[in-house]
């Protein structure tokens, strides 16, 4: 019974040390600040050449959209280095005072490309990839978008694949026809795709202009088709029409 006594006091005295440990404890007012909620843009003219290229832009935080900051924009078809922002929806002053609304997703890391619209005012497209793609890119693929900025709408582009790598020519059958953006292509590592430009409506003809991209290790890239449809001193025959293609390096 002593015993059973002394280890109830014991305990008593232990209990009674932990409550005024316990008491000494400094609490704070309030919760640690939260980490800044960041988006990662960049910023691309591709314009016409006909197009003034504007040199700076202006862009203002919601909600109140009350103070614009300028940024610097590079030539056309060169994009500027990426800019840290607070997340959330933002107004930008382009151009001929084109009011352009986008939102900067939270964590997102995308290039803003700027296009100039058949009645001469400027639109703004988004390109993430951050969610489209995965974040660090495939092991042992190159993926590739398409992107139909050609100035006088052309509504659908086919772009026809051959294989250089094989060596088997043009692959009809292995065509991607898009009217904005497109899907993802792939091109697995260690393999060059050429890629030829076609007007959909137009049967064979072809667009001038061809690229050719050889596949890597985690690689993603956007392609514009942009400027306009031009076949001024082209003869009927031919079939081959102008305009002009941008590849950019996204990752």
């Amino acid at each position: 019974m002593i015993l059973n006594r002394s280890n109830f006091l014991f305990a008593i005295v232990v209990v009674m040390i932990a409550m005024a440990s316990a008491s000494c404890v400094d609490i704070p007012d309030k919760a640690p600040d939260p980490p800044a909620l960041n988006a990662e843009f960049r910023f691309i003219s591709v314009l016409p050449d006909s197009a003034v290229v504007p040199s700076s832009m202006l862009i203002a935080e919601g909600p109140n959209f009350s103070v614009y900051k300028s940024y610097t924009l590079a030539a056309n078809a060169t994009p500027s280095n990426y800019t840290t922002f607070l997340s959330g929806s933002k107004r930008i002053v382009y151009g001929t005072l084109d009011t352009l609304r986008l939102t900067f997703d939270t964590d997102q890391r995308a290039t803003v490309a700027f296009m100039q619209k058949k009645n001469g005012s400027f639109d703004a497209l988004k390109l993430p990839y951050r969610y489209t793609f995965a974040p660090n890119g495939i092991a042992d693929t190159t993926l590739v978008r398409f992107t139909n900025l050609i100035l006088n709408h052309k509504d659908t582009i086919d772009v026809y694949r051959s294989d250089s790598t094989l060596a088997v020519g043009v692959v009809t059958n292995n065509n991607l026809l898009f009217a904005a953006t497109s899907g993802v292509v792939k091109i697995p590592a260690g393999r060059t795709y050429k890629f030829y430009f076609t007007n959909y409506s137009d049967t064979n003809r072809l667009y001038s202009s061809s690229i050719t991209i050889s596949g890597a290790s985690r690689k993603v890239y956007t392609v514009f088709v942009y400027d306009k449809y031009d076949t001024t001193g082209v003869t009927p025959a031919a079939k081959i029409a102008k305009v002009k293609v941008k590849v950019l390096e996204e990752l």
